[in-house]
């Protein structure tokens, strides 16, 4: 979206939102919409609002699709997507006001610090793959997984951003060749060849994610958009275990199968991968092999320890008895009885 563009949106965006919403900075611009920062001067907080570039609003129809998912998602109030708090189409303008998150992306997080712990990939896959699942439940695809929809609040929990809007953008954008509109990076092989998709679309996309934040590199490359979108379909990534040899071979795997080109070779259902991910956090298995290996060691030698102790005390005790024992012989007075007690008290005799 060029300056003019975006001048533009902003000042229809305004008229739209009337009083209601004092309209402030731009957080953000994409190819089809804008996110702005917003205050509520009734509730006294910051909102976020993202409107769509009117180019890509065709008709109301058009309009009418995006907010009834955006609708549909907001009811399953599911604690890992966004809330939102307002949809509107007024004046040509397609908005949602939605919470702001002043601690911004996975993507922003990832190029300011770097890759996640296994512990920190496997929680946020499976804060997103909770939510997707209940998307998926409403009948509604998210088809745009990629670090920058994905909000961060200040303890690191993610919550998914933009349901139904790449669904606007296909329409808006529908090519001759019939492939959807999407992120050419985050696109599964069958969103690239415009096939009928399913949520493993969007799971796809949440591998890639994973793989990315895990390893600090995308899985498929390329020199342009058409050149990632063909590798999407025929190449395969390169193995985390070249690619991150110290990546736990259980968390490996499981964005592995995600990755897989053939949807019925992938993870079945969003649901599938997150419970798959919550039994590996639940384990020893997303420590990596050189930690996996000093933990088996120390359980080794606290085994060892407490094997030897309790011999060693044994063998204390079983001492002391026989020292007992030997003693009570040597004077004549069985163990136990006192020595120097008389057997027959001196009045008796």
């Amino acid at each position: 979206m060029d300056d003019d563009r975006l001048h533009h949106l902003k000042e229809r965006l305004a008229a739209a939102l009337g009083a209601r919403l004092e309209l402030g900075e731009l957080l953000g611009v994409g190819g089809f919409a804008a996110v702005f920062r917003a205050r509520d001067p009734l509730l006294n907080r910051d909102v976020a609002i993202k409107a769509l570039d009117p180019k890509l609003v065709l008709d109301d129809a058009a309009a009418d699709r995006l907010l009834d998912e955006a609708r549909l998602v907001a009811t399953a109030e599911h604690p890992h997507i966004v809330p939102l708090y307002e949809a509107g189409h007024r004046d040509g303008v397609v908005y949602l006001v939605m919470r702001y998150f002043p601690d911004g992306t996975v993507g922003a997080r990832l190029s300011r610090e770097g890759p996640l712990s296994p512990a920190g990939v496997a929680r946020l896959g499976v804060e997103v793959a909770d939510a997707l699942s209940a998307a998926h439940a409403r009948g509604v695809l998210h088809l745009d997984i990629k670090p920058e929809n994905l909000l961060l609040d200040a303890e690191g929990h993610a919550f998914v951003a933009d349901f139904g809007i790449s669904r606007v953008a296909a329409a808006a954008d529908a090519s001759p060749d019939g492939t959807s509109s999407g992120t050419p990076h985050y696109m599964s092989p069958e969103q690239v060849a415009g096939d009928r998709l399913d949520g493993r679309a969007d799971v796809y996309s949440l591998g890639v994610v994973l793989y990315e934040v895990a390893t600090g590199r995308r899985p498929i490359t390329g020199d342009s958009a058409a050149k990632i979108m063909a590798n999407q379909v025929s190449k395969a990534p390169e193995l985390l275990s070249t690619v991150a040899p110290e990546l736990p071979k259980a968390l490996s795997a499981i964005i592995t199968r995600a990755l897989e080109k053939d949807p019925e070779q992938r993870w079945g259902s969003a649901k599938e991968m997150a419970d798959a991910l919550r039994a590996a956090s639940a384990s020893d298995k997303l420590l990596s092999p050189k930690l996996a290996r000093r933990r088996t060691r120390r359980r080794w030698f606290g085994r060892t320890a407490m094997v030897v102790g309790g011999l060693v005390l044994g063998m204390i005790l079983f001492g002391y008895l026989a020292f007992q024992i030997w003693m009570g012989f040597r004077t004549g007075v069985p163990p136990g009885i006192d020595a120097m007690a008389p057997a027959i008290p001196p009045a008796v005799l």
